[in-house]
């Protein structure tokens, strides 16, 4: 009889323990994509020259900042959120500029450069400082001076920057533009529209 008991308790220990070591665990894999947003421009509406008086002995030049503009966005600011591809900023001018008396002053003469002069060239507002470049043939408004060579006009499109694609980020660039005043140009009021583009 004793005997007997004990082997009885024996397995009742034996399945107490069995229950106290006994976790059930139950494991599931965890998967999250992050998918690529697009990109953004964003910039001021007007770019407004300066007036210059009309020359009859040779041309004149007038010149604007972008960081001289008085509308809230004195900057052309670029976002990229990863969209997964490289790129570049473009800027285009498609039409001479031309007074509402049907006179005009060619592409040829509409200038573009890079660098506005003060401050730095690129402000990193988010993201990695090198996740978009300035073009350095657009550094002046003509390519190696002082030969002044090739002007960098918007006869043609120019690419201003160019983006890795694969970091997200937000920067401001600062163009700047000039426009060369042949001599003899009527007087009137001047005006063409340029498109910024992410391609």
């Amino acid at each position: 009889m004793r005997k007997t008991t004990l082997n009885i308790l024996m397995i009742l220990a034996t399945i107490g323990l069995f229950s106290l070591n006994f976790t059930p665990v139950f494991a599931q894999q965890v998967l999250i994509q992050i998918m690529g947003g697009g990109y953004r421009l964003d910039g001021p509406s007007l770019i407004d020259f300066p007036a210059q008086t009309a020359s009859v002995t040779g041309a004149v030049t007038s010149e604007r900042s972008i960081r001289d503009i008085t509308d809230p966005k004195p900057y052309l600011q670029v976002s990229d959120e990863n969209g997964g591809r490289p790129f570049d900023i473009q800027v285009t001018a498609l039409n001479p500029l031309e007074s509402a008396e049907g006179n005009t002053i060619a592409l040829t003469n509409f200038l573009v450069k890079n660098t506005s002069g003060t401050g730095n060239d690129i402000d990193t507002i988010q993201g990695r400082s090198d996740g978009l470049t300035l073009n350095s043939l657009l550094d002046e408004y003509y390519q190696d001076p002082p030969a002044n060579t090739i002007p960098n006009d918007l006869s043609a499109t120019k690419v201003l920057a160019t983006g890795v694609g694969q970091l997200p980020g937000e920067w401001r660039i600062y163009p700047g533009f000039r426009i060369d005043i042949p001599s003899s140009t009527d007087i009137g009021t001047y005006q063409t529209n340029i498109t910024f583009t992410i391609i």
